[in-house]
């Protein structure tokens, strides 16, 4: 006997796109989370006020491993940190 209101569930319901959350998820081992800063003067680096040298940083991740970048990074970089617009006056909300 069928039970009412059930609707029996199609067993290729996860293989549909939608219905993953991975294909819209971010890798834990894509976030930033903390980071060395690069002070400077409009783009241009303060001599003496970085931790690395050449003009690298320090970048942890969520998942916890970290990398070591350059400054500065390409425009549209995913270490968006040390792109020469994220350390200009003109942005002050950045990202």
């Amino acid at each position: 006997m069928k039970a009412r209101g059930f609707t029996p569930v199609d067993p290729t319901w996860n293989d549909d796109p939608l219905n993953n959350p991975a294909n819209s998820a971010t890798a834990q081992s894509e976030i930033a989370v903390m980071w060395d800063t690069v002070c400077t003067n409009n783009g241009i680096p303060v001599v003496k006020e970085y931790n690395h040298l050449p003009l690298m940083a320090n970048i942890l991740f969520f998942d916890g491993h970290a990398e070591v970048s350059q400054y500065p990074q390409p425009a549209g970089s995913p270490v968006w940190m040390l792109t020469e617009a994220a350390t200009r006056d003109d942005h002050p909300n950045f990202p």
